[in-house]
């Protein structure tokens, strides 16, 4: 594959993505798209980010599982924005992790 068809196969794919996260209806890591098991996840924590992705109930109970191992500083309010950026990017590398999980994405 050449440059050119792996920048437009990229751009496509964003733009998927892009529009699973405005529905809101289907799970970003696992694409189920049950409306009543569909959840919004900060990216980051709450505290971090108001930066929210829709997540079904299970990945969303994994996610901030993860979150809470950050340690204490993740849950304080003053922070540097150093630190809040950390945690978000924290947050967006595991729900890749589960993506790629999910579907052997590598």
């Amino acid at each position: 594959m050449n440059l050119d068809n792996e920048l437009k196969s990229a751009i496509k794919e964003t733009r998927i993505i892009a529009k699973l996260i405005k529905s809101g209806c289907t799970c970003l890591t696992c694409f189920v798209t049950n409306s009543f098991l569909i959840e919004e996840h900060h990216i980051g924590g709450r505290k971090n980010s108001s930066l929210k992705v829709p997540l079904c109930a299970n990945c969303h109970l994994l996610a901030t599982k993860n979150q809470l191992s950050y340690g204490q500083n993740w849950l304080l309010v003053s922070k540097t924005e150093a630190e809040r950026a950390r945690y978000v990017i924290e947050d967006l590398k595991f729900l890749i992790r589960r993506l790629e999980g999910n579907y052997g994405i590598n």
